[in-house]
């Protein structure tokens, strides 16, 4: 019954995977999902469980890739096989645990399952079963198990020890058979992977600090040359480099923000009207949530990082899905964040009613469209964490968001387009009543939107929490969608009408451009002149200098018969030759250049 069990829920996993679901399953492999416990703990223990750093509690799950490290405390973990790992003081450990299918095993799955040494001393003893394969890996040496107990463990210098007091292990790489010791605080504060978990610790809101934590853990096995850790040694800093570059972009954006929202504070403080003022607070308002909406956004490239290190390839390609989402949702809160910054600077300098009217809408507009990019980053990082989790049945459940997601998005960036249409038009007075009607489409249009979202977030967190209602909330959500729809309708028809009356008001910039263009193009035309010119001159040899000899009439032909008749001394040739452009005076040198232009 079990192995039919097994069965069916491979292949319903399968199923899940080419529908694009997110989950933890690994092309033939898979996470299996909560696999261990915390039993019991003492001391100073940090646990880092989905890739977040969270208070350790007794009796609290475990999901693959679970990082526990200690100071003055230690650990004991329970696994669902029966197995069991204590992990002592001034160490960090992480177990992995996942399923691939096979056809040689007694079971058609078999469970991989890794524990990763990275400092420190583990104790580790499990039982014999046919469907599991145990990896000890560390720094510089591996041990696979076949059902036993042991102390294994590694210095700050990557020393690899262990040795077992029952069962049988192979071994490969520098490895020392003996019972590590039990570190001391000096010896972890030598660790730069241990040294970096303390640090993100930390900084547990600081994305930057918590991939660098992982680089420094991947680094450690820099020195194992066993042919898997190698691969996934190489897989995970390929990952990680980019990221941490695009976590740092994430960043320089959000100080923008802060940027405009100070220069519109500013504007607020200085003007007079009320109208400014609210424009310059809705500024502010939406600068405050688009800086945590970056921040929020690299829970994606965190669960990107988890996967690579599980080794998970299906996991891969759903958390890079996961994160290329939030990273288009962080590039058009950034453009809304310019339109708004716009807003704020068309308020300042109007002249007329219908310029701050058009101002308010698209400062609306921005806030409402940055919003509804919080929320959707918001339902984009439930899915991811669900893959985190290797939640089956919740990430089924939220395939049922995935079309709203989209729409949503791209209204979003309509409204962004026709808010900046509208900034243009305003800036006339024969196109401010155009200006108005686009800026107010635009902000109903991102009213919608954002009400969509913040339903499609409600319904994630529903699944997310395993609330009963889940399935109501999201079934409510996928019903906004024809909303969203007309929303897109109208946004496209006010872009089409507005950008007919857009070339009218860049008119001048396009004269100023081609003026320049022209000018480019004469300093081009004589560069380009000279280099043919000297090209010319190389093909041709000296063929100028007898077009020069040309103008006397008869003179060239004299010139030619007494160069042939001397073809035996080659020394008389450079003679004649100087001698025949001796005579011409510069000016003729230059008179003869010009003949060619014309021609």
């Amino acid at each position: 019954m079990k192995h039919l069990l097994k069965k069916g829920l491979s292949r319903w996993v399968c199923w899940l995977a080419v529908c694009g679901f997110f989950l933890i399953f690994q092309g033939t492999a898979g996470a299996v999902g909560s696999f261990a416990t915390l039993k019991e703990f003492s001391g100073e223990v940090m646990i880092k469980n989905a890739e977040e750093w969270v208070a350790p509690e007794p009796g609290m799950a475990l999901y693959s890739g679970a990082k526990i490290v200690t100071k003055e405390g230690s650990a004991l973990v329970q696994f669902k096989d029966g197995a069991t790992m204590t992990v002592d003081p001034f160490s960090s450990i992480r177990a992995i645990d996942q399923i691939q299918a096979t056809e040689t095993a007694a079971s058609d799955q078999m469970r991989i399952r890794k524990i990763r040494v990275m400092l420190g001393r583990t104790r580790y003893e499990e039982q014999p079963l046919a469907d599991r394969q145990t990896r000890i890996e560390m720094p510089m040496a591996v041990a696979a198990l076949r059902g036993t107990g042991g102390y294994f463990g590694a210095d700050e210098d990557g020393t690899s020890q262990g040795e077992l007091y029952e069962g049988n292990m192979e071994t490969s790489g520098i490895f020392q058979e003996l019972i590590p010791q039990i570190l001391a605080l000096e010896n972890a504060l030598n660790s730069p992977t241990w040294t970096a978990s303390l640090n993100s610790a930390d900084q547990a809101d600081n994305p930057l600090s918590n991939v660098q934590e992982i680089q420094a853990e991947i680094r450690t096995f820099s020195a194992n040359l066993d042919p898997q850790v190698q691969a996934q040694v190489t897989q995970a800093l390929a990952v990680i480099t980019p990221i941490l570059q695009g976590i740092q972009q994430k960043i320089e954006k959000a100080q923008k923000a802060e940027a405009q929202k100070a220069a519109a504070q500013k504007t607020g403080s200085e003007d007079t009207r009320a109208q400014v003022k609210a424009i310059s607070e809705k500024t502010s308002q939406a600068a405050d949530t688009f800086v945590k909406t970056t921040q929020e956004s690299t829970k994606a490239d965190i669960s990107l990082v988890l996967a690579t290190i599980k080794g998970d390839q299906d996991g891969i390609t759903l958390a890079q899905d996961a994160k290329d989402q939030n990273d288009r949702a962080v590039n058009m809160g950034e453009q809304a964040m310019d339109t708004a910054a716009a807003a704020v600077e068309l308020a300042s300098k109007a002249t007329t009613d219908k310029q701050l009217d058009a101002a308010a809408s698209v400062a609306n507009t921005a806030g409402n469209t940055v919003d509804a990019l919080a929320e959707t980053v918001k339902t984009t990082n439930t899915s991811a964490m669900l893959v985190a989790r290797d939640n089956q049945e919740g990430a089924a459940k939220m395939q049922g968001l995935a079309g709203t997601t989209e729409s949503t998005l791209a209204a979003a960036e309509k409204s962004i387009q026709s808010s900046q249409n509208a900034i243009v038009l305003a800036q006339n007075e024969d196109t401010a009543d155009a200006a108005v009607q686009a800026a107010r489409t635009a902000e109903e249009a991102s009213s919608v939107v954002k009400d969509v979202a913040q339903s499609q977030s409600d319904a994630a967190q529903a699944v997310a929490d395993d609330d009963p209602g889940a399935d109501a909330a999201i079934e409510n959500t996928r019903q906004q969608s024809q909303t969203i729809d007309d929303a897109i309708q109208s946004l496209d028809e006010s872009i089409e009408q507005t950008n007919t009356l857009i070339p009218a008001e860049e008119e001048e910039g396009e004269e100023e451009g081609e003026e320049e263009g022209e000018e480019e193009g004469e300093e081009e035309g004589e560069e380009e002149g000279e280099e043919e010119g000297e090209e010319e001159g190389e093909e041709e040899g000296e063929e100028p200098a007898e077009e020069t000899v040309e103008e006397p009439a008869d003179e060239p032909e004299q010139e030619e018969v007494p160069v042939e008749e001397p073809a035996d001394e080659p020394e008389t040739e450079p003679e004649t030759e100087p001698e025949t452009e001796q005579p011409l005076p510069p000016d003729e040198q230059e008179d003869d250049t010009d003949p060619p232009s014309p021609v």
